[in-house]
């Protein structure tokens, strides 16, 4: 692959960064104007940003890897290792 043409992927790939950052604030907005109930707004915001983060995460090709998944109805907490360069 020639300068040029790495050059155009970044270029296209910080165009489509850009988009969909505008996209998740525009949604954001739409959910927090027509959420009236506090709870439901904050599990569409949930999945609003799950959402537009896995468009990012599959945008840069980064890999999500599950070690022993937590249970889904206790309490528990994530901690991530901060092995990459994404942290």
């Amino acid at each position: 692959m020639n300068t040029y043409t790495a050059f155009i992927r970044g270029l296209i790939r910080v165009i489509i960064f850009i988009l969909l950052t505008i996209t998740y604030f525009l949604v954001s907005l739409c959910i927090h104007i027509t959420s009236l109930d506090k709870v439901n707004r904050r599990r569409r915001f949930s999945k609003n940003g799950h959402f537009f983060s896995h468009l990012v995460c599959l945008m840069v090709n980064i890999k999500v890897t599950i070690k022993n998944p937590p249970a889904h109805n206790k309490a528990g907490m994530l901690v991530g290792n901060h092995m990459g360069f994404v942290d």
